[in-house]
């Protein structure tokens, strides 16, 4: 499950909260969409990245496209689901 509903949604909001700029990823472009829209209300940026998480070649076509804007998005990098923390 990725940022679109249950745990990765709500673990997204808890980092927006925080002040944490996200980019979420997730199988369905509409949940992130709302995911991304709950997470702005805090006043963060998003980044919206369709990909099924089961997929490693999904992911880490996804991951490629974070990485360019890290510089937007912060040098603290955290990715759930692989436990990746950079």
């Amino acid at each position: 499950m990725g940022a679109g509903r249950g745990i990765g949604k709500a673990t997204a909001i808890a980092f927006a909260q925080t002040g944490a700029d996200v980019a979420l990823l997730s199988r369905t472009k509409t949940e992130l969409e709302t995911t991304a829209a709950e997470c702005k209300k805090f006043g963060v940026k998003t980044l919206v990245l369709p990909a099924d998480m089961t997929d490693e070649e999904q992911v880490n076509a996804a991951v490629a496209k974070v990485k360019p804007k890290r510089f937007q998005f912060g040098a603290k990098t955290v990715r759930l689901k692989r436990l990746w923390v950079q």
